[in-house]
């Protein structure tokens, strides 16, 4: 990861080495994690959500902190393809 980037490298052969893939990332990356052919990046960020008060005829706009889980196939690593996100209330 580099700032909001994640950067796939094809670095073998060393002499070889290059940039596969480079995507940003939704919001602020806090982790990643990479297996075979499964990347995980775990993302911070705000979500909009609309509530309805007594004190409103309308629904009011609120934000709050959500945490997701983003799960990628990198089997094509010049290709990654976002499989399924994951989404937690709070950070």
């Amino acid at each position: 990861m580099a700032g909001s980037d994640l950067v796939i490298i094809d670095s073998y052969p060393a002499e070889n080495a290059n940039i596969a893939s480079q995507m940003t990332l939704p919001d602020t990356p806090v982790e990643l994690f990479f297996t075979g052919d499964k990347l995980v990046v775990f993302v911070t960020g705000h979500e909009e959500i609309f509530y309805r008060s007594d004190l409103h005829t309308f629904p009011v706009p609120s934000w709050r902190p959500v945490t997701k889980a983003l799960i990628y196939d990198v089997t094509d690593r010049s290709d990654p393809d976002l499989e399924r996100t994951i989404t937690i209330t709070g950070s």
